[in-house]
């Protein structure tokens, strides 16, 4: 059977039916094409069960910038409802924002990030996660996809290329201070 706007043309039949062939393949046809996509799709196939267990390896879940804005706002009030939500991420808005906040809360949710207090009527909200692990989890996933989960590379590369003041540096000595005698009060624990 023939449908117009299909982008193809009659070619022939097979059992009395009529057959189309798309326009895009009459004019990218040649001896080598089907080459290209057996290899393209043999490389696809061999990389696949590493990308789908790279896949299943992932544990935690990034943010959008969206659920970011819900969290940020969460983090600065402790516990709220969706609706004073959305008053404050959209000022005059309208029964579609509310609904955006609410599936983004059902996200949240779903991801770990917030739990809903059932208990209260309406349902408030609360972060499960605060700004400093989010933090680490960004940080750790970055490491992953670009120093092959190392953080020192990440870090130094954040310290160059930032321009930190006295302050600044003198709280990362600190803290590195602390980490060191951390570590050592450790190792002599278990002598």
């Amino acid at each position: 059977m023939l449908r117009r706007g299909d982008g193809g043309r009659k070619t022939g039949s097979l059992n009395g039916q009529a057959e189309l062939t798309p326009r895009w393949k009459k004019q990218h046809e040649s001896p080598h094409s089907t080459l290209h996509l057996r290899h393209i799709v043999f490389i696809l196939d061999k990389n696949r069960s590493s990308f789908v267990s790279n896949l299943m390896a992932r544990k935690a879940q990034d943010v959008t910038d969206a659920e970011l804005a819900v969290l940020q706002t969460l983090w600065d009030r402790g516990r709220d409802t969706i609706r004073r939500l959305t008053d404050t991420l959209y000022p005059n808005g309208t029964g579609v924002h509310y609904a955006t906040v609410q599936k983004l809360l059902e996200r949240l949710e779903a991801k770990k990030y917030v739990k809903r207090n059932r208990n209260d009527w309406p349902h408030t909200f609360q972060p499960l996660l605060d700004r400093s692990g989010l933090i680490s989890q960004r940080l750790q996933m970055t490491a992953d996809k670009l120093c092959e989960g190392a953080l020192a590379p990440l870090l130094s590369n954040l310290v160059r290329a930032s321009q930190l003041n006295a302050d600044d540096r003198q709280s990362l000595r600190s803290l590195l201070d602390e980490l060191d005698d951390s570590v050592d009060k450790g190792v002599k624990g278990k002598r």
